[in-house]
């Protein structure tokens, strides 16, 4: 397993520009290598039950009972298109995408029917009690600490650290929050296998977004390097790895490139 660099992102919620100027120089390193780095002292407070909700919805619900919380591609009766629950037979791992808890049916991109746009439909409270509450406050802790995070970006990148402000707007923003669920099972097949022979449970890829922020208590996440080796990124149990995306790399003309990276297909016991 390696280390990724670990960088404190403490100063980055205060008012001492010195200190916020080192955190983005640790971040530009970052970026300028891989794309890849972990963070700690985030200020989410909640990791110690977010396992625990998101195996409540992946082991309380039936299949029908998900599959009911899916968009149209995989549940034909599904007024939406876009977020959900997709099945495992994907790409070997299950998934619930959560959207803005701010788009309902009171909405006016919602009203409108803007492209990508929905009401978000969450589990009937009956089944998970709680589930809905516990993860719109992890949503507007995510979204806060996605734009403190941005605020470094952008001083490592030499703007203003309100560069991303007006780009990321809290009552329109697409962010996602996607819970996963790695079920090694024998009959499903790895989605991939690697030139170099590995059987991969999430195939190779580029994420798509500005930025990723990701909680990864379990092995398997591997990130390509720049000889074009894989590296088996160390689990934690109480930081973040957060990793650039295409659109980053747009934005910054090619600066901070998308990463590389995928997951094997091992068994987290």
């Amino acid at each position: 397993m390696t280390d990724l660099p670990i960088i404190d992102i403490s100063p980055l919620f205060g008012t001492d520009i010195k200190s916020k100027l080192k955190v983005a120089s640790q971040i530009d390193l970052a970026c300028r290598n891989n794309g890849f780095f972990e963070i700690e002292n985030h200020k989410i407070d909640l990791l110690d039950s977010l396992n625990f909700q998101a195996f409540r919805f992946f082991k309380n619900l039936s299949h029908e009972q998900k599959i009911s919380l899916s968009p149209k591609k995989w549940n034909a009766k599904s007024d939406f298109t876009y977020r959900g629950y997709f099945p495992a037979s994907v790409n070997g791992k299950e998934g619930y995408d959560i959207g803005n808890p701010r788009f309902d049916e009171t909405h006016e991109l919602v009203k409108n029917k803007s492209s990508l746009y929905e009401a978000f439909v969450w589990p009937d409270e009956n089944l998970l009690p709680g589930f809905r509450n516990f993860f719109t406050e992890f949503y507007e802790k995510m979204s806060l600490l996605s734009k403190v995070l941005l605020s470094g970006f952008a001083l490592a990148l030499g703007k203003e650290e309100s560069f991303f402000d007006e780009k990321i707007r809290d009552f329109d923003c697409l962010h996602t929050c996607r819970l996963n669920f790695y079920p090694f099972l024998d009959n499903i097949d790895a989605v991939e296998i690697a030139t170099d022979g590995t059987r991969l449970g999430c195939e190779t890829h580029r994420d798509g977004g500005l930025i990723t922020i990701l909680f990864q208590p379990i092995k398997g996440l591997q990130v390509e390097s720049k000889n074009d080796n894989w590296i088996d990124v160390k689990p934690s149990s109480k930081n973040f790895i957060v990793n650039t995306g295409l659109c980053m790399q747009r934005w910054t003309n090619n600066v901070y490139k998308a990463a590389n990276h995928r997951v094997r297909h091992v068994r987290n016991i």
